[in-house]
């Protein structure tokens, strides 16, 4: 199972999958897009998960958290360095 979702420019794609001893774990990935084209990374969690959807929801929700604190280091850096100016 998979889910889709637009995020601050990204899209960001979860996936679940069984494991053989029960439980689910989710791998995700992020389209960063920009004039040049667009990049894919790709990641996981370790943790195991009851549901497909518990396990999408959770590889959603830790890429909108790592996205937003990977911009938001970025636009800090960016105020930084027009303050030096």
């Amino acid at each position: 199972m998979k889910s889709r979702c637009g995020y601050k420019c990204h899209v960001i794609e979860a996936q679940s999958h069984e494991l053989r001893e029960g439980g689910f774990f989710t791998e995700f990935f992020i389209e960063e897009h920009d004039a040049i084209g667009a990049m894919e990374t790709r990641s996981y969690l370790p943790d195991t998960f009851p549901t497909q959807d518990a396990a999408i929801e959770a590889g959603i929700q830790a890429e909108r958290q790592r996205t937003y604190v990977r911009l938001s280091a970025y636009r800090g850096r960016n105020t930084q360095e027009d303050r030096d100016i």
